[in-house]
């Protein structure tokens, strides 16, 4: 028995055996061909929304397959990012030290400059002097080189 024939069989019970036992062989449709027209119109409406619904779970799922994998790209490029600015800070850092330390030895370099510039200038003013004036002049210069003459 069809969908369609126990519609009318509950629709229509007394008619329904009426009609089976008058005539076993024909098909219940043949007496309800209006109602089998609008029974195969409904179906072919239901049938349809049932596919639109089937193409419509698997765009879903689709969606929501590739809506995971965005995720998990963003959450690598999020973990590169903070990889990147992690280097980035420990580079600034190496950076900030280097300056330190280049003002460091730009600060030793002019104290030797400085140094260097007053045993050249004892030395140019013993230059015409005599002999006898080396011993004062060497402790000026070792002095000098020490920082401590002006």
């Amino acid at each position: 028995m069809s969908e369609f024939e126990d519609y009318i069989k509950a629709r229509y019970p007394v008619d329904y055996d009426s009609l089976k036992e008058k005539y076993p062989n024909v098909h219940v449709c043949e007496f309800y061909g209006d109602e089998q027209d609008l029974w195969d119109l409904k179906q072919a409406e239901i049938d349809d929304s049932e596919n639109t619904r089937a193409v419509l779970y698997r765009e879903n799922t689709d969606i929501r397959e590739k809506n995971t994998d965005l995720q998990a790209e963003i959450d690598d490029l999020e973990k590169q990012l903070d990889m990147m600015k992690y280097i980035n800070d420990e580079q600034s850092k190496n950076i900030q030290n280097a300056f330190k330390t280049i003002e460091i030895e730009q600060g030793f370099k002019d104290e030797l400059q400085k140094r260097i510039d007053a045993v050249k200038a004892i030395m140019n003013e013993y230059y015409t002097g005599s002999f006898d004036e080396s011993a004062e002049m060497a402790g000026l210069i070792s002095l000098a080189l020490r920082g401590e003459h002006e």
